[in-house]
């Protein structure tokens, strides 16, 4: 019964971890999406800046 209870318990957390591992990678994909939108953001104020 100890045993189920723990091979439950390891099942949960590495569904956590799955989570875990997913989230953090989508998260790592928006960031550098946002630093692309900010990089381009930063272009596009510097030519208009230019452009006065």
């Amino acid at each position: 019964n100890r045993q189920r209870e723990l091979n439950e318990e390891m099942a949960a957390a590495s569904g956590d971890y799955a989570t875990l591992q997913r989230l953090s990678s989508e998260w790592a994909s928006s960031a550098s999406e946002l630093e692309a939108l900010l990089e381009r953001w930063m272009e596009l104020s510097t030519i208009a800046e230019h452009s006065r």
